[in-house]
């Protein structure tokens, strides 16, 4: 069975998330709908599978609503869609997001099975749009040539021979990005490899087993997502990456890009216990607003410099990973952090002044996962059945000191995660409310 990068993490201690559940103490199911035959788009070679939007009625409350579907997400309640965890989020305007998705299964005939006899990708689109009645979802991944078997939205290089297979050996992962200077849609992808070495080594606190190798960029009608180039980013190089946040600061004329080492394999920096590890720094870089391809500028520590060697951190923090993942909004950066990723029991919120900082904490609090009840083989000693990381802010959906945040989630229990999939919905993010003046 190939299995995501996300779905094979281990860990020590685990987060604490609260979801939002209705009076009685259940989450409300949403209603179900259809799913409307997928549709393949095979011009120019490439073959594209949209499926017809799958639409919720939000009664004024859009991520609540999702959070709904996610949280019955085994019920086919978002069509073939059947988990996946980190999304990247992409404004469109005019009520449009983009989730960039990763480690996704996809159950096509909706056979209701385990994730081993299910299809598992490593990236998707989805579509959120929300009107003033419903919010909608739709996917958009490719096919492989025989018309047959789903592979990644993104692939990348049309020149690799293996352009159109899924691998386990070299992905690529979704970065920040946004609308540009031209009007279409850029996004940064990292490309990653699978570490294959040191598995009967690895403990479960050295973490999970991939590690980025370069950044690319893509550019996308952002109407149609149809993909309009794939080339090197202006600063391919790793340790750290630069876009792992992307904010567009319009009233300054720059584009922000966040770095960081992107690191969750600790064997790499001499496991666990050699901490504070790479991905425990971020940094930060600059281009005029909109334009990805200039050279960037670096932030040193007392200004901007084109020399990135003299890059200094504007944030340091953690042990294993402390990753900015700052938005603006409402003229106010802020960030959230799951503090360690899948190694803490906390979750972060800063805030600052500038993208440099500095970054001060405004609320540190602790996430519990109430709905799936307790594990007692569970590391960690804390017995919850899931573990959670990786969150983002929803820009649309957030405002000055009142956040939507999405909240990646897995089991523990690999195995059980796969055989219930169809019955438990261990693999399927929380859209959380989070109030700062909590």
């Amino acid at each position: 069975m190939q299995r995501g990068t996300a779905a094979r993490m281990a860990g020590g201690l685990m987060a604490l998330l609260v979801l939002p559940v209705a009076a009685g103490g259940s989450v409300t199911p949403p209603p179900t709908f259809a799913m409307v035959a997928t549709t393949v788009d095979t011009s120019g070679g490439i073959a594209h599978a949209a499926s017809a939007p799958v639409c919720l009625p939000h009664d004024g409350n859009p991520a609540a609503t999702l959070q709904q579907a996610f949280a019955t997400g085994n019920t086919a309640s978002l069509g073939a869609l059947s988990g996946f965890d980190e999304p990247t989020i992409y404004p469109l305007g005019n009520g449009r997001q983009l989730w960039l998705v990763h480690d996704a299964y996809l159950d096509l005939d909706h056979s209701g099975g385990p994730y081993q006899d299910q299809t598992y990708v490593h990236n998707v689109a989805m579509e959120v749009t929300t009107d003033a009645a419903d919010v909608c979802v739709s996917l958009r991944f490719q096919w492989r040539p025989d018309g047959l078997t789903p592979v990644d939205f993104e692939t990348g290089p049309t020149d690799d021979p293996e352009h159109h297979y899924k691998t386990m050996v070299r992905w690529w992962w979704a970065l920040g990005g946004g609308i540009d200077a031209d009007g279409t849609l850029t996004v940064l992808w990292a490309e990653m490899e699978e570490d294959h070495g040191g598995r009967t080594e690895r403990r479960p606190q050295d973490g999970i087993t991939r590690h980025p190798v370069a950044v690319w960029r893509a550019v996308y009608d952002p109407v149609t997502l149809d993909r309009l180039a794939f080339e090197p980013a202006a600063d391919p190089g790793i340790a750290p990456l630069y876009g792992v946040g992307v904010v567009d600061d319009p009233a300054a004329g720059f584009t922000y890009l966040f770095g960081n080492a992107m690191e969750r394999d600790l064997t790499r920096s001499g496991g666990y216990e050699a901490g504070p590890h790479p991905g425990t720094r971020t940094y930060l870089a600059r281009v005029p607003l909109g334009q990805y391809t200039s050279t960037p500028e670096y932030w040193d520590g007392g200004g901007w410099s084109t020399d990135r060697t003299k890059a200094a951190p504007v944030h340091e923090g953690g042990w294993a990973e402390w990753m900015l993942q700052p938005r603006l909004i409402d003229g106010q950066w802020v960030s959230i952090t799951k503090v360690d990723a899948f190694w803490s029991a906390h979750v972060v919120v800063q805030t600052a002044d500038h993208p440099q900082g500095p970054w001060t904490i405004a609320l540190d609090i602790p996430f519990a996962v109430p709905t799936l009840g307790l594990d007692p083989t569970s590391p960690g000693g804390i017995g919850t059945l899931q573990a959670t990381y990786s969150p983002v802010i929803v820009p649309d959906w957030s405002r000055a000191g009142h956040l939507t945040v999405v909240m990646s989630q897995n089991g523990w229990n690999w195995p059980q995660v796969c055989n219930k999939a169809a019955v438990i919905p261990y693999y399927w993010p929380a859209v959380v409310p989070v109030d700062l003046d909590q």
